[in-house]
């Protein structure tokens, strides 16, 4: 039994954080049978975080060792095809988008006042007072301190929009003309990508980073791609 705690669908996504659209994504390429259930905030998931798998009693709370965990159980391996270089390009890729590129995406939603009124409407237009008053405040300034560590919160944003856009060129030029990141077909490095840059593109959240990615016609024909294979309109 595999049941997948992750954040309601948002933003016209299957969800709006790209860990949890990357796990389900791979469990979808994996071929495994699992019950979603949508809570509302990490607090409220198995060991408070979000995406969360609980796999026969055992709880996994990072995306990535999910994956391993579940690799293992099964016998599983999605780039069995790949080559010992093609495996280590994949996990720079990783690295790239969820070590770097991942926090200029959150930037881009939480620090712009435009845009941070429409994750507030989103997130938290359903809450009651007086909880409506002071939390999505707490949250923002949960994120700011975040990205302070990061190293972003006080720089200009057309810097950070940079970083953001060289990292949309590297993935775009990496990609190429092949229908996937590595060839032909999906591997885990996909799950990856496709959460990252759905909820670049697909958000009524706008800016250069936004702007850039949807000029990379590439990039932009992949992401339908993904959509169309592993959460295709019902």
């Amino acid at each position: 039994m595999i049941a997948l705690y992750q954040f309601p669908p948002a933003f016209g996504l299957p969800n709006p954080s790209p860990f949890c659209m990357k796990l389900e994504t791979w469990l979808r390429l994996a071929g495994l049978e699992y019950e979603v259930r949508t809570v509302t905030s990490p607090g409220k998931a198995p060991g408070g975080k979000l995406p969360s798998l609980v796999v026969d009693g055992k709880t996994l709370t990072d995306s990535a060792a999910a994956i391993r965990h579940l690799e293992q159980q099964f016998q599983l391996d999605v780039d069995s095809p790949l080559s010992a270089e093609q495996r280590a390009v994949c996990e720079a890729i990783e690295r790239l988008l969820e070590d770097h590129l991942y926090w200029i995406m959150l930037y881009s939603r939480w620090m712009v006042p435009a845009n941070w009124r429409v994750v507030r409407r989103t997130f938290f237009g359903d809450l009651r007072f007086p909880l409506s008053a002071y939390l999505p405040g707490i949250a923002q300034r949960q994120v700011r301190s975040m990205l302070q560590a990061q190293g972003l919160a006080e720089r200009p944003r057309d810097e950070v929009y940079a970083l953001g856009c060289r990292d949309i060129d590297v993935l775009s030029t990496l990609l190429g003309k092949k229908p996937f990141l590595i060839g032909e077909e999906p591997v885990r490095v996909d799950c990856c990508a496709y959460g990252m840059l759905a909820n670049i593109i697909k958000p009524p959240v706008e800016s250069k980073l936004k702007a850039h990615t949807l000029d990379q016609t590439n990039l932009v024909a992949y992401y339908e791609r993904m959509s169309e294979r592993f959460f295709p309109a019902e």
